[in-house]
């Protein structure tokens, strides 16, 4: 199965895999797993229930917290591309050509990408596991370069590591009928320092948001990372997990 494919290349193996699973209506819900069979399954009651899927884009010292605290090894980098009517590019196409001339500018290897029904998600995998602290500052770097060169990739999904994206092999509920979430391309793995030399480094900014952050803060900093029953909670008053409350603008 291509997701088994994806989530083994992106992911340590070491850690707690988180599996998320989003509804327009109904509470969103959480599941911490040890294995990529734990994966399938959640993954598949969810799918079964009508859920849009998401796995978590970094593995996690313990199971509970999807907060950026609790991040423990992660082993990619990621882009979140939004295509169609009204988004940054019209087509998967269009966004794709921006991908590749982005690529060779930048000197970055062949990414993997997934057909997100609409959008594009990319990914570099790693040959092995980094610290948040080491991954942090390179992902700050590849996010300005995206501004740099003009690849309209989501600021708030870049250098989050408590991010999370749809699971292949899944369906993008967000039109009727149902769009399928797809493995579209498999690219190269990369050792950390080859890709911290190709894309550099930067300070690392703080992994939250205060409340009183404007939009244009809120965009550049990334998501504020919460203990997700509180994110819950949270959400009603407009002071709750940014990823969540945006959840309609991901494609």
């Amino acid at each position: 199965m291509t997701r088994t494919n994806l989530l083994s290349a992106v992911l340590s193996p070491n850690g707690w895999y988180c599996v998320v699973g989003l509804k327009k209506t109904g509470h969103p819900r959480q599941t911490f797993v040890q294995d990529l069979a734990g994966v399938e399954l959640e993954t598949e009651t969810l799918l079964a229930e009508g859920y849009d899927v998401y796995f978590a884009c970094a593995k996690y010292k313990e199971s509970g917290a999807r907060t950026n605290d609790n991040v423990g090894d992660i082993q990619s980098f990621w882009l979140d591309i939004d295509c169609g009517e009204g988004k940054p590019y019209e087509t998967q196409g269009d966004g794709a050509d921006a991908l590749r001339g982005f690529c060779r500018t930048v000197g970055l290897p062949k990414p993997w990408v997934v057909n997100s029904g609409r959008g594009l998600h990319v990914y570099w995998p790693l040959t092995e596991p980094v610290s948040r602290q080491d991954w942090l500052p390179v992902a700050k770097r590849l996010k300005a370069l995206c501004v740099e060169h003009n690849l309209e990739a989501d600021p708030s999904r870049t250098a989050d590591a408590a991010s999370i994206l749809r699971t292949p092999d899944t369906l993008n509920h967000k039109v009727s009928p149902a769009l399928k979430v797809k493995l579209w391309m498999e690219g190269a793995t990369t050792p950390f320092e080859k890709f911290r030399s190709a894309v550099g480094a930067m300070e690392a900014a703080p992994d939250y948001i205060p409340t009183f952050a404007d939009n244009m803060t809120k965009a550049l900093m990334g998501n504020r990372q919460h203990r997700f029953d509180t994110i819950l909670t949270r959400n009603t008053n407009g002071t709750g997990c940014l990823q969540l409350r945006s959840e309609e603008h991901t494609s």
